[in-house]
C-alpha cells in the first residue's frame, strides 16, 4: 500500500525541522563583556567579525552576544571612540559558546587648535594677520578651573 500525501508531507516536515535543529546546534556564538582598565564598562562600542561583516555594539553594560557564526578562524576587531582599537583572531569550533572580555586602553585624540577671532570665521595660527595666542590643553588643565570662557580669555594677552 503506498503512503498517504498527509504521511509524506508530514515525514518531509519533520525531516526538514530535524536539519535545521542540527544547522542551528552547529552554529558557534561568541559573548561577552568590553571594559576600560579599571573594569567600568564601555557601552556602544563595536565588537565586529572582519570576516563576515557581521557586528553588534555593546549595551549598557559593556555586553555584548554575536551568533549565528559558522566554524572557523576569525579576526574579531572591538572598538569605541576614545579608546585604542583591538584586533584578535579567534579560532570558533562547530556548536562552540566562547566568552570572550577585551579590555581597552584610552587614547587621546588630538586635533589642531581651534582660533577664537573676532572676524565670526575660523582661521588657523599661520594664516592669521593679527597677533594669535594659542590656548593648549595644557594651558586649561593648569591654573583656576572655570566653566565661564571669559575667565579663561581673560589670562591670555591681546
Amino acid at each position: 500500500m503506498l503512503p498517504r500525501p498527509q504521511s509524506v508531507l508530514l515525514g518531509l516536515v519533520l525531516l526538514g525541522l530535524a536539519g535545521a535543529s542540527s544547522a542551528v546546534e552547529a552554529q558557534a556564538v561568541l559573548h561577552g563583556r568590553v571594559t576600560d582598565a579599571a573594569g567600568t564598562p564601555i557601552p556602544n562600542a563595536n565588537v565586529y567579525v572582519n570576516e563576515t561583516a557581521q557586528g553588534v555594539a555593546t549595551d549598557e553594560d559593556g555586553r555584548y552576544r554575536l551568533t549565528s557564526l559558522s566554524a572557523g578562524t576569525y579576526t574579531m576587531t572591538v572598538s569605541a571612540i576614545g579608546f585604542q582599537t583591538v584586533k584578535e583572531r579567534l579560532a570558533l569550533e562547530k556548536g562552540e559558546t566562547r566568552a570572550w572580555n577585551v579590555s581597552l586602553t584610552t587614547e587621546v585624540v588630538r586635533q589642531d587648535e581651534v582660533v577664537v577671532t573676532g572676524t565670526m570665521r575660523e582661521t588657523y595660527v599661520k594664516e592669521s594677520p593679527v597677533q594669535v595666542d594659542v590656548v593648549g590643553t595644557d594651558r586649561l588643565q593648569q591654573g583656576r578651573a572655570s566653566s565661564n570662557f571669559m575667565d579663561l580669555i581673560g589670562s591670555v594677552g591681546g
